[in-house]
């Protein structure tokens, strides 16, 4: 029943007509992990995971449909130093998982989407689960020679 109001609240294009109505802003969008098969870690990970192909997929909407702009552009419009384009969409990551550079950033970057991305210190540093897969981990091991 969601799914079904979901998709005819976006099929009746209402929150077009309500976004028009609205005041000047930007929705931020913020994601994980981004994986070509995300099921194995469903279960260690719950519902933080989306595939790459999903992913993808929003990325080219909002390509689209919307006008990707970074958190500094919306800072400057916080200081009214900049105006923001109607939908305006900002992309950010938690976490710092390394696919956020290996796999997302790549579509992000074809695409011309901007994004931010939040390592968790603490849990880096102090290489907690689930961060082993963070960029900073993967910065802190040493590499190994062929």
């Amino acid at each position: 029943m969601k799914r079904w109001l979901k998709h005819s609240r976006l099929a009746s294009k209402i929150l077009r007509v309500a976004a028009k109505a609205r005041k000047k802003g930007a929705a931020v969008l913020f994601y994980h992990s981004i994986m070509e098969d995300p099921a194995p870690h469903e279960r260690s990970l719950g519902e933080i995971i989306r595939s790459t192909k999903t992913f993808r997929q929003q990325m080219e909407m909002l390509a689209r449909e919307y006008r990707p702009v970074s958190l500094d552009d919306v800072s400057d419009f916080a200081r009214d130093e900049k105006d923001l384009p109607s939908r305006a969409v900002v992309v950010t990551f938690d976490d710092g998982y390394a696919d956020n550079l290996e796999v997302a950033a790549p579509i992000l970057n074809r695409l011309g989407i901007p994004s931010v991305v939040y390592v968790t210190v603490d849990c880096v540093e102090r290489q907690l689960m689930p961060w082993p897969r963070a960029f900073a981990t993967r910065a802190l091991q040493p590499r190994r020679r062929k």
